[in-house]
């Protein structure tokens, strides 16, 4: 017979539940866990019984046997306790096997020795070692109650307890006795046999409210499209680590946003952006595998968890090959497209003392190498976190500034240079703080994007803008900057154009100023209101062309009026064979799409010549005027009325 058959064998009679893997794991480490409450319970029983027989009979057999057998118990039962439990099906399959058949043994051996006291006793004993007997093969079923193995093990002492209950006291008792025994045993075999059933179905539906536990942490703790960790496993992960010691090195964190992410999704579908996502976090799973950990943040956000990052150095190599991974292209909706990457690096402890704000420090430096252009990488360090805690100030005091007396407007005025006529005047917003001083609109701006005042201080300007336009002749527009939130917020351009319409002026004097990186951050949203803007009779201008995006797509797609060349484009026209060609082209560009063309930046003659020569005439610059104040801008009006600015220069 094999050894597998004789298994199949013997799980048969134990009834042991070998096919189902936790049950057998549950049954086993149950089973030994009571083991000593069984092996309690026949000391406390036997040592009474060593006691009651050491007058009657031989001391080898009432007190050296017991104490070699008990040791012998106590010492296998010491070592069921010590080992540790399985891990795989087979090896908890032959565990509990050999557990199941080694119970049956010892519990046979502690059955013999009061089988072999029996014949010592006098009929007080016998009753009193029968009612042991039968105590401490009760208190073994209860200890295996969870096994239907219970049932076979009692039947394997039985044989013993009727023999000297029949044959070891008088007739009439022991019948009477062992009918007792035995009707005690039917019972309690009905027990055990309704006990190991619920036992089965207590560990199902523990099994399954595991199950169920697993998929909602799966579900809480995974992004569903990408299958990466999400968000909250991000921060989950992170907070774990202020109780571990870091490495040499420290923690790094590093916060990846997509480049060109958005364009993808607006122009081609969410089933391509989507496509895109899960692409790009196949390869940062890859990348990762051996080095640390990816999660998903949330749109084309992105992170890595790195426990042993190396130096900088190393950091910066790897951030070259994220973004070459990233970089590379792929298929999508039959299209073949390309994204970019750009990385903020944060380590812990060294330029980030507070675990807690690694990820705001990471982020800061994610910005920091956003404004370096596209594919760049940043790792944190003090001049961020100076710069960050300049940046908290600023807001602080954004907060709390008096809107009404710390912002004004400037105006400088766009020129014709063929007849020196101002056409228009670009209204520009100045901040002075009176702890921090003039602040810088690049800085401003973002700020108030961020804490939500924007959407206060565009209307504040607008109305200002407004008061000064009534008062200037109807041919002179004005040109406004509108922010990212101004042109990608929802339902935003009614707002303004009610705000145009209660002044009463007409919205064809008006130029909404908006950069083409503004209206990628929801490019649809930016569409609508841009649509919704040249309906109601408002011109639209594309500002900095050619230090963005720079997509042709997108000046197919976009209702404008005027293109405004970059003044780092102007400044070198007249230096640079490459940048003149590039205002060449742009102005080309806006004839053949029939829209204005505005140059900024003029800084002297020689370029006024040159945008003339290339075909672009209306310009802005120092060379023309400085940014003036609302009185200034008038004087400027009357002092150039029907002036020849041309003519005035030359």
């Amino acid at each position: 017979m094999t050894a597998s058959r004789g298994a199949d064998i013997l799980d048969r009679i134990l009834l042991l539940p070998v096919n189902d893997r936790e049950l057998a794991a549950n049954c086993l480490e149950t089973g030994i866990e009571r083991t000593p409450i069984y092996f309690a319970a026949s000391m406390l029983c036997f040592v009474f019984l060593s006691y009651s027989y050491h007058d009657y009979a031989p001391f080898w057999l009432s007190t050296v046997f017991p104490i070699v057998l008990f040791s012998f118990a106590g010492l296998r039962i010491a070592q069921w306790l010590k080992a540790p439990l399985p891990e795989t099906q087979n090896d908890i399959n032959a565990r509990l096997r050999r557990f199941a058949v080694e119970s049956i043994l010892l519990i046979g051996l502690l059955s013999l020795w009061p089988l072999m006291l029996v014949q010592y006793a006098t009929p007080f004993l016998q009753m009193l070692t029968a009612s042991n007997f039968a105590m401490v093969t009760l208190v073994c079923v209860y200890c295996m109650m969870h096994m239907r193995a219970a049932i076979v093990i009692s039947l394997a002492v039985t044989p013993a307890a009727i023999f000297y209950l029949v044959f070891g006291v008088p007739f009439a008792l022991g019948v009477g006795f062992n009918g007792i025994f035995l009707s005690t045993l039917i019972c309690t075999g009905y027990m055990v046999h309704a006990y190991a059933k619920d036992f089965d179905v207590l560990i199902a539906q523990r099994r399954a409210l595991q199950d169920l536990s697993h998929e909602n942490f799966r579900i809480a703790n995974i992004d569903s499209l990408t299958g990466l960790a999400n968000r909250r496993r991000f921060f989950a992960d992170l907070a774990e680590r202020e109780n571990i010691t870091p490495s040499e090195d420290g923690y790094v964190i590093a916060i990846i946003d997509l480049d060109g992410f958005k364009p993808i999704n607006d122009i081609y579908g969410h089933a391509c952006g989507d496509r895109a996502l899960a692409v790009t976090a196949d390869r940062l799973e890859a990348l990762c595998k051996d080095i640390g950990l990816a999660y998903r943040l949330g749109g084309d956000e992105f992170a890595i968890i790195l426990d042993k990052p190396g130096d900088d150095e190393a950091l910066m190599h790897l951030a070259q090959r994220t973004i070459d991974t990233i970089s590379a292209p792929f298929n999508a909706g039959g299209n073949q497209l390309s994204i970019g990457a750009s990385i903020g690096f944060a380590r812990y402890p060294h330029a980030c003392a507070i675990l807690g704000k690694l990820y705001e420090s990471a982020d800061y430096a994610l910005y920091r190498a956003k404004r370096m252009g596209r594919r760049c990488a940043v790792i944190f360090n003090k001049e961020h976190e100076a710069a960050m805690r300049n940046t908290g100030l600023l807001e602080y005091h954004l907060k709390s500034a008096d809107i009404a007396r710390e912002f004004v407007l400037v105006y400088q005025p766009m020129i014709d240079y063929r007849s020196g006529a101002v056409v228009a005047f670009e209204a520009l917003a100045r901040w002075t703080n009176p702890v921090l001083g003039p602040v810088n609109p690049a800085d401003f701006i973002p700020a108030a994007e961020r804490i939500g005042m924007i959407d206060g201080l565009t209307e504040h300007f607008l109305s200002i803008a407004l008061d000064a336009l009534a008062s200037w002749p109807p041919h002179v527009r004005l040109s406004f900057n509108l922010s990212a939130y101004d042109i990608c917020a929802d339902n935003r351009a009614e707002k303004l154009i009610d705000l145009v319409h209660q002044r009463g002026i007409d919205l064809s004097r008006i130029e909404f100023e908006l950069t083409e990186t503004a209206v990628m951050h929801n490019f649809r949203a930016a569409c609508a209101n841009m649509e919704a803007l040249r309906k109601a009779g408002a011109r639209l201008s594309l500002d900095d062309f050619g230090t963005g995006y720079s997509s042709l797509s997108h000046l197919n797609r976009l209702p404008l009026d005027k293109l405004k060349i970059d003044r780092s484009f102007v400044c070198e026209i007249d230096t640079k064979d490459k940048s003149y060609k590039i205002v060449q082209s742009l102005s080309l560009l806006a004839r053949e799409l029939e829209i204005d063309c505005v140059a900024e930046g003029v800084e002297n003659e020689h370029q006024a010549a040159i945008l003339t020569a290339v075909g672009c005439h209306v310009m802005q610059g120092y060379y023309f005027s400085r940014p003036l104040a609302r009185d200034a801008a008038e004087a400027f009006l009357q002092h150039h009325a029907g002036t020849d600015m041309q003519s005035a220069a030359s």
